[in-house]
């Protein structure tokens, strides 16, 4: 497939802020919401996660989630506009601590992102909590690579980071993965930088940057005018910077020593759809063909995707038949009346009416797939699995980041569950073992026009060497340093290639 505030706290906040940094400021493409219609929508908003999310308690108790939603409820009686209950829905949904789940702006901001200047011009970097310029407009006033922005706005970069925080979702425990998701997050517009930043200080008409350049000590102030997403999306980055696709986020290369190199970035395979069998199958032929005996996999861009995709590298990778997912838990198996505010992919009769002779009932609550009964796509991830037969069969190294969730980290975590790969660069993002995802239920809000995303599967990973809701640990821990950086070294690739001759 796939800071929490009372109300009056809030109210003082927005009041407190200057009137060019308000979320509602006049660039602003903001809404009016009378509180009857904000509350009816968060109301809506509660239904549908009490009904349908099988993983709303996963990682957050009861008592935290019901206080959440109780605040949720409370700021809707404020009568804020479509912008500001965009922002508070997202800073609930991110108190579950679950990645598939958040809310997607009004198709009006939308619209409005992507035919007004609204990015910073400038792409960055963290190197312990130190927003470093990647790359920057070609058309303004050019920031070398590798300055340090030390205020935006006349905001320090420490105090931003605070603010936008609590609106980023991330799986369980795996914290350590924000900083990745405000440099950059293909999920989103952009990054959670991009996204975030208008909820807190408005929609700029200009961003006064203080920063210091490289080996000086002093300060100087910058001011840029902002950019259109488009000419965002074209600003230097180590990686295709918006909605790679598995089509074009793949590559190979044989390297020294006779270790084939392959990066894959993405796992999404339902913009641009191929065969992922016969796609790979390709790949692993000529890889195999080329005399490689070491093969090492670089997915540290690849945050996931499809899961025909994970699951067909999986098998070009392992050495053995495997298991996908134990049996997949939901929630319900009633959807009542909010298939009408809902769209999915797939077949939305049979995802909306399931078969319940295809599921057992828990004690506990909820229902367990039966294997074997589904005759879908889900039954085959919960049935043995055969390898390819052109899969590689020498020693694999797989390259791993906080950048990695969801798909990319499933695969992870089966084959070093396994003990097919060795790992080598940063703990993952996601959970080991296995993201809430499934079919994603996009339910759209009928007075704001926001929607918001939920998941009606726990997808559990058939692995017993994994901690529920934590990162994968590296065999070979190698963090990217900010000198690494500068001089381009990949320190990853170079610890990869030494134990792999």
């Amino acid at each position: 497939m796939v800071m929490r505030f009372m109300v009056s706290t809030l109210a003082l906040l927005l009041a407190a802020l200057p009137t060019a940094a308000r979320p509602d400021g006049p660039a602003s493409p903001a809404l009016a919401l009378t509180a009857t219609q904000a509350t009816a929508d968060v109301a809506l908003v509660r239904r549908a996660y009490e009904t349908v999310h099988p993983g709303l308690y996963r990682y957050t108790d009861k008592p935290t989630m019901d206080a959440a939603f109780d605040r949720l409820a409370a700021f809707a009686t404020t009568a804020p506009t479509n912008v500001q209950l965009y922002g508070e829905i997202a800073r609930m949904l991110a108190t579950m601590h679950c990645d598939h789940t958040k809310p997607e702006y009004p198709a009006s901001i939308d619209g409005y992102l992507a035919t007004h200047a609204t990015h910073m011009p400038v792409r960055f970097r963290f190197f312990k909590g130190r927003m470093i310029v990647a790359s920057s407009d070609p058309d303004q006033a050019r920031l070398a690579r590798g300055t340090e922005i030390v205020a935006i706005n006349g905001v320090s970069v420490a105090e931003i980071v605070r603010a936008l925080t609590p609106f980023v979702s991330y799986d369980g425990g795996t914290s350590a993965v924000v900083p990745a998701k405000l440099e950059a997050d293909a999920d989103l517009t952009g990054s959670d930088f991009e996204q975030f930043y208008p909820i807190v200080y408005g929609f700029p008409s200009s961003f006064v940057l203080d920063v210091r350049d490289r080996a000086a000590e002093k300060l100087r102030r910058v001011s840029f005018a902002p950019v259109s997403f488009k000419a965002w999306t074209k600003l230097a980055w180590p990686a295709i910077a918006y909605h790679s696709d598995l089509a074009n986020g793949t590559s190979w290369r044989m390297l020294p020593g006779k270790v084939a190199y392959l990066r894959v970035d993405s796992f999404v395979n339902y913009r641009s759809p191929v065969d992922a069998m016969l796609f790979y199958q390709s790949y692993f032929k000529s890889i195999n063909e080329s005399g490689a005996t070491k093969l090492i996999v670089d997915l540290r861009w690849n945050g996931g995707g499809s899961t025909d995709a994970t699951i067909a590298l999986a098998r070009f990778l392992s050495n053995e038949r495997f298991v996908w997912n134990a049996p997949i838990r939901v929630k319900t198996l009633d959807f009542g009346d909010l298939p009408q505010y809902a769209q999915t992919w797939g077949d939305a009769s049979a995802i909306f009416h399931p078969n319940s002779r295809s599921y057992r009932a828990l004690a506990g609550g909820g229902y367990e797939m039966i294997p074997g009964r589904m005759r879908s796509d889900q039954d085959a991830e919960m049935l043995p699995m055969d390898v390819a037969p052109d899969r590689f069969r020498g020693p694999v190294t797989i390259l791993t980041s906080l950048r990695n969730a969801s798909g990319s980290t499933m695969v992870i975590s089966k084959l070093h569950d396994i003990g097919r790969v060795r790992l080598v660069g940063e703990p993952t993002g996601g959970s080991a073992t296995g993201p809430t995802a499934g079919y994603i239920l996009f339910l759209k809000l009928p007075n704001s026009g926001i929607t918001v995303r939920v998941p009606d599967m726990w997808n559990r990973m058939a692995v017993t060497h994994a901690t529920e809701g934590a990162s994968i640990v590296p065999d070979v821990p190698v963090a990217e340093t900010f000198d690494d950086f500068l001089s381009g070294r990949d320190a990853a690739l170079e610890a990869a290639r030494s134990g792999a001759n």
